[in-house]
């Protein structure tokens, strides 16, 4: 790893509110850090006022930096036995969970401490099982984790092999596997959410049914609830021991997004109709609030609240129509939740095998507890010309079309750790501060 540049752009931020249009939002400072191979990254907040930059590549190799708010490198490190393309997720700031899932080869997962000390770690090469996990999950509390995957198994007749997919629940505490259930052969799991008691909901596709089937499987209990759908589950998460799911459905040749919550006594149990117009890409449950974000048809990437009854407490929208690509979202330390989209916009050009001109931007926009943006970046264009199929593209400006993160201080100010698209230098990112 090699930091090759730190430059401090301006020495104020003069307009929290007005950045995020067609103009990149200039950066207070930024730094350009090159890596050796392509590498899985993530931003932390590890305490004492820092920031802290992990990176994983596919030969194992894993490091962190520590900078301060001002982009000073304040210590650096290795970190070995993560395993390859090991993934990062912060529960809290002082729980971070390292995942390394590699298909055939083995998987690890592993409890870190906020200075990077092992808790505890399960490794798939150690098992019998050699299962391959595929999905995690953890409950709100940071009590109990889910693990989907999937394992080789005898069939009946004892000399042919056959897949069987399961489900783990795991203590977050000790990393004990607390129960292993193999799901029914004839579904599928989709997704996995866990509660806070350590009930595991699975939506899965069922071989024969066209509607999905949801599986709730119980700490406490071998049987699990079977509920099969009318519709197929697009997201799942939980609220208390409820699950919360998304689906779309054809009423009259169009369709409608809905979200429900799913309530085994009915007590709690809701639905809402969302439109036809709003396509949902994920669900952000807090303790009394359920954020749906997505992409609205008409006003762009959108934030939409509800409180634990299905009521919209407020909805956001970006306003960026044009050519919407996927939305993302992120919680962050102080209450507020990064909302982050691409608009990609296209000219129609005649130069020699090219057809056209495309700009993709990156948005960011920092949306506070009441529904108001309180910043808006927009980072550098990535524009590139591109021809009929069988053209390479050319690039024509290098910029930021992924980001991996961003974190927030007291003072407002945000940070960005972001890739580098079309410099002739490869594996180059951006940490920069706005």
């Amino acid at each position: 790893m090699k930091i090759t540049d730190l430059s401090v752009l301006v020495l104020f931020s003069s307009a929290l509110l007005g950045c995020g249009g067609a103009t990149p939002t200039t950066p207070i400072w930024e730094m350009s850090i090159t890596e050796d191979a392509s590498a899985i990254q993530s931003l932390l907040e590890t305490g004492d006022s820092l920031i802290t930059r992990f990176s994983s590549n596919s030969a194992g190799v894993a490091t962190s930096e520590t900078y301060n708010w001002d982009g000073a490198l304040i210590s650096e490190r290795e970190h070995s036995d993560l395993g390859p393309n090991a993934k990062l997720i912060q529960h809290s700031q002082n729980d971070l969970y390292s995942l390394s899932l590699n298909g055939n080869q083995s998987d690890i997962v592993t409890k870190l401490s906020a200075t990077f000390e092992v808790q505890w770690q399960i490794n798939t090469a150690t098992t019998s099982n050699d299962d391959d996990y595929r999905q995690f999950a953890i409950d709100i509390n940071g009590q109990y984790i889910a693990i989907s995957g999937a394992r080789e198994v005898l069939a009946a007749s004892g000399t042919e092999a056959t897949e069987e997919e399961f489900v783990l629940l795991v203590s977050a505490t000790t990393g004990e596997i607390i129960s292993d259930f193999s799901i029914y052969e004839y579904l599928d799991v989709k997704n996995i959410a866990v509660t806070k008691q350590g009930t595991i909901h699975v939506g899965t596709t069922h071989n024969n049914l066209e509607g999905d089937v949801l599986l709730s499987i119980y700490k406490d209990y071998e049987t699990p609830g079977y509920f099969g759908l009318s519709v197929n589950i697009d997201m799942l998460a939980t609220m208390d021991e409820d699950p919360i799911l998304t689906y779309r459905r054809e009423i009259q040749g169009i369709f409608n997004s809905y979200i429900f919550r799913f309530s085994i006594n009915n007590n709690a149990q809701w639905q809402n109709n969302l439109g036809i117009s709003f396509l949902p890409n994920g669900i952000n449950v807090t303790e009394n609030a359920i954020n749906l974000f997505g992409e609205h048809y008409f006003s762009g990437a959108t934030l939409i609240n509800l409180d634990a009854e299905g009521n919209t407490n407020w909805k956001y929208h970006s306003g960026n129509k044009n050519g919407l690509a996927k939305v993302s979202l992120q919680s962050l330390s102080n209450g507020s939740k990064q909302l982050s989209f691409i608009t990609e916009s296209i000219s129609i050009i005649n130069e020699g095998p090219y057809l056209t001109r495309n700009t993709t931007k990156l948005n960011h926009h920092i949306i506070d507890a009441n529904g108001e943006a309180t910043q808006k970046i927009t980072q550098e264009s990535y524009i590139e010309k591109r021809g009929l199929w069988g053209t390479r593209p050319e690039v024509v400006q290098a910029g930021i079309i992924h980001s991996w993160g961003g974190l927030i201080n007291e003072d407002m100010k945000f940070v960005l750790l972001s890739d580098i698209e079309g410099e002739e230098q490869e594996h180059e990112t951006k940490l920069a501060l706005y």
